[in-house]
């Protein structure tokens, strides 16, 4: 049975809340543009650069089409520091071409052409070689997360009967759409419930284990 479309449509809002989260991991760019650089931030004994900022900057506008704020930017750096730390520590591999391939096809697929998505790289001055390197980064940080956080954060049957009972029911009545048998979608909800605490788990790891690290912020741009 196909997934219901208010079921699909929360299914989705969890995945893309996942896709947000492997953003954190986008690694720095090469630009060609000499910059004049400044130090934003101190972690650990690495540093971040404004250069750092505005290149995570520039990769939020072609996957999300607008970019936060700078002092949440800088949070999205360190946070990047602290889980690309992590895997090159465990040693976890990288996605293959063929993953990184499909990845990048989705992307661009959300443009009218190619030469419109090429045009976009220009205008934020990236390369498609970047664009590679971006979504490696991308699916590798999705892996990573579901490697580490799925086991603990799956729901019990209740979860899922509960939902089904208290959220989906009354959804699907209030838009006057077909009531689904419980055990056919059993899996979709199961599926959502687990990113939504696979995704609230990793949110939570992120903020204690900043908690732990020697950070120092620079003037000019704020941390939390």
């Amino acid at each position: 049975m196909r997934m219901k479309p208010t079921l699909r449509g929360r299914w989705r809002a969890g995945a893309r809340a996942l896709a947000l989260l492997a953003q954190l991991l986008l690694p720095p760019l090469v630009s060609a543009q000499v910059l004049v650089d400044r130090i934003v931030a101190r972690i650990e004994n690495d540093i971040i650069t404004l250069s750092d900022l505005r290149e995570t900057e520039r990769v939020q506008m072609l996957l999300e089409g607008k970019p936060e704020t700078q002092d949440q930017i800088l949070q999205r750096v360190i946070e990047q520091w602290i889980i690309r730390t992590e895997m090159d520590t465990a040693g976890f591999p990288e996605p293959s071409e063929e993953a990184v391939a499909r990845a990048i096809t989705r992307v661009q697929s959300r443009f009218a052409s190619k030469e419109a998505f090429d045009a976009r790289l220009a205008e934020l001055r990236l390369t498609r070689q970047d664009v590679v390197r971006v979504m490696t980064a991308q699916l590798r940080a999705l892996r990573y997360v579901d490697y580490k956080l799925r086991g603990v954060s799956q729901p019990g049957p209740e979860q899922v009967r509960e939902y089904f009972e208290r959220e989906l029911i009354p959804a699907l009545q209030k838009k006057g759409e077909t009531l689904p048998e419980f055990d056919d979608v059993e899996p979709q909800i199961r599926e959502l419930l687990t990113q939504r605490e696979l995704t609230a788990r990793a949110e939570r790891w992120l903020q204690e284990t900043k908690a732990r690290l020697r950070i120092e912020t620079m003037g000019g741009v704020k941390s939390p």
